[in-house]
């Protein structure tokens, strides 16, 4: 073994001390002994908002953090700059007098490329956004610019879908995209809107969901339903709210008992009519009302003209009413069949001339390719009794039955949807393709659902009266007291 004498290894321990000292000096400002004597009383003051910048001086870090004075700098001309986390570096040069002090103040938020930006966006969109757990007041899609940079808890919060968040540290002059998919936490949700019967449904211009009932008219404010009684508002004429149709230029048209409502989006409009049982908007964007004791409306502007028994309708009480591919008027009086109008003359179909099954007309309503369909009853039984029920389609010049059950329900409504389907109320929500082929709610809908429990006597699908589709693709239901549910897109089998 080689050996080593106690001289040599002290020495080259020396030579390691020495460069590793020479090697740090090109980094550290090393201040001068207090000692060494002739050391000017020059000072520099450096002060940064916010504070905590490492101080460099002529390219090497000097060990001070702001605020603080450096009392040993030669006079002279001296690259400063400040370094601090999440913040662009700041670069400036000083010039230090003898005997004086000398100062800076550099003001991070001043200057708008030391802030920084947050894009925050969720899918789906429409969330809440909370910065620190409090509320902006915005929602996603939206760009939060200006941010001084440092870490930020962000949270988005969306009805019906889990909360989530994430830590977001912002820096100066780029911009931070959170982007969250939020979990979905219900696939069907039970809403309660509570009157002694729920009548119709519909939409706004705004995308807002709306349900009449015998007892107000609610909204829907992507939370809950808020109800509307006569005298919480002036377009509340009536709390009996009978039909909502909407139309090509996306108004809303609202039956009541005593009156028409017309809905732009924004302003509403009173149009006095008595009680209407139904309304239907033509292929040419024409408002017609079915009205209890004068016949046919046919809505202009703010007025109307009547289509009633001086022109030939046999019965001014009427339950349907819509239009052909031609222009002729159908027309379901009470007890009479069905009255066309073509503008000049009548025909009746009924049971006295064999051209209709019942005389108890409920339901017209034309398909995309030009088809009618009427539902026909009957006779008036007592509630809840079940009474013959027959869905007729007229084609070619003949009816053709394609429905028959027996109901507890007269109000129910005919609903196509854009693949030409025909959805409606008949001892339970069914789905009738053009081919005839029937589907009912239990097959619509996916079984295999998240909280897909309700109570028999009470949320069953089997009884719901109405189906709905609205613009964002959710399926709404409903039918009887208290039940108002909405079917997300995806849950069910479009």
């Amino acid at each position: 073994m080689r050996k080593y004498s106690l001289r040599k290894v002290v020495a080259a321990a020396v030579i390691l001390i020495s460069l590793s000292l020479q090697s740090c000096e090109k980094e550290v400002f090393v201040e001068p002994r207090n000692d060494s004597g002739n050391i000017p009383n020059n000072r520099f003051s450096v002060i940064s908002s916010p504070p905590g910048a490492s101080v460099y001086i002529d390219g090497r870090i000097s060990g001070f953090i702001t605020p603080d004075t450096i009392n040993w700098l030669p006079a002279g001309n001296h690259s400063i700059t400040l370094k601090m986390e999440n913040f662009l570096d700041t670069s400036f040069n000083v010039l230090i007098k003898e005997n004086e002090l000398s100062s800076v103040l550099i003001d991070y938020y001043r200057n708008p490329k030391m802030l920084g930006e947050i894009r925050c966006t969720s899918t789906p969109a429409g969330a809440k956004i909370y910065i620190d757990n409090q509320f902006t007041n915005r929602f996603t899609p939206s760009n939060f610019s200006g941010l001084i940079p440092r870490k930020y808890l962000v949270r988005y919060d969306l009805p019906e879908h889990r909360q989530d968040s994430s830590v977001v540290t912002v820096q100066s002059s780029k911009i931070k995209n959170l982007n969250i998919t939020l979990e979905d936490t219900l696939d069907i949700i039970t809403y309660p809107v509570y009157a002694y019967s729920l009548n119709c449904i519909g939409e706004d211009k705004k995308g807002n969901i709306w349900v009449g009932t015998t007892d107000g008219l609610s909204q829907y404010n992507g939370k809950k339903f808020v109800t509307y009684h006569q005298g919480d508002k002036d377009f509340m004429t009536s709390n009996i709210i009978t039909d909502i149709k909407t139309d090509k230029d996306k108004n809303m048209w609202v039956g009541t008992s005593n009156s028409i409502l017309k809905y732009d989006g924004t302003n509403w409009t009173i149009i006095n009519s008595g009680m209407i049982n139904q309304l239907f908007i033509s292929p040419d964007n024409i408002v017609y009302a079915a009205t209890n004791r004068g016949g046919i409306l046919k809505l202009s502007g703010t007025g109307y003209e009547s289509i009633t028994t001086s022109s030939g309708l046999q019965y001014n009480g009427v339950t349907a009413v819509c239009t052909d591919a031609i222009g002729r008027i159908w027309v379901g009086p009470y007890y009479n069949g069905i009255n066309i109008y073509d503008g000049i003359s009548w025909q009746y179909y009924n049971t006295a001339n064999g051209k209709a099954p019942f005389d108890n007309c409920s339901e017209l309503a034309m398909d995309n390719n030009g088809n009618m369909y009427a539902l026909f009853f009957k006779e008036y039984a007592p509630e809840q009794t079940p009474v013959e029920t027959k869905l007729i389609k007229y084609s070619g010049g003949g009816w053709t039955i394609v429905r028959s059950a027996f109901d507890k329900n007269y109000d129910r409504e005919i609903f196509f949807d854009s693949k030409n389907r025909l959805w409606i109320g008949l001892e339970g929500i069914i789905r009738i393709s053009p081919d005839n082929k029937v589907e009912n709610i239990y097959s619509i809908i996916n079984q295999n659902l998240r909280l897909f429990n309700y109570e028999a006597d009470k949320y069953n699908f089997l009884y719901a009266k109405k189906a709905f589709i609205d613009s964002k693709m959710n399926l709404w239901l409903i039918g009887g007291p208290y039940s108002v549910r909405k079917v997300k897109p995806g849950r069910w089998f479009y």
